[in-house]
């Protein structure tokens, strides 16, 4: 179980502890409700947790974590926040290949990069 704590790590009165399994879920729609205000700033300041709402890919990389040299993708969203995914390189190649198709056109991408 995953539990709320403040800067002191002193749990936060009323907050249940999570399993990381909600965690999980409570973090992808923090994520997409600030895609959300990012795609459409000034409307209003009560918004709604947004679920599943489709995440903008601005640039597509794939390198190498320096320290270890294990293969990733990274996929960049609109704000500009860069998710790092770890996976075999024969996945890179496959979800690379995947996202060009889909976009319909080469997905912009940026040369191998090495990462911390």
């Amino acid at each position: 179980m995953i539990d709320f704590v403040d800067e002191k790590e002193r749990p936060i009165p009323g907050a249940a502890p999570i399993s990381p399994m909600d965690a999980a879920l409570m973090a992808r729609e923090l994520l997409c409700t600030a895609a959300q205000i990012h795609a459409a700033p000034g409307k209003g300041t009560a918004l709604k947790l947004v679920a599943d709402k489709p995440l903008t890919i601005t640039r597509v990389a794939d390198g190498r974590v320096r320290l270890i040299e294990t293969p990733v993708l990274l996929l960049t969203i609109a704000p500009g926040l860069t998710l790092t995914f770890l996976a075999p390189p024969e996945t890179i190649a496959e979800l690379r290949m995947a996202l060009d198709r889909l976009s319909g056109m080469t997905a912009p991408s940026s040369p191998p990069e090495k990462r911390n």
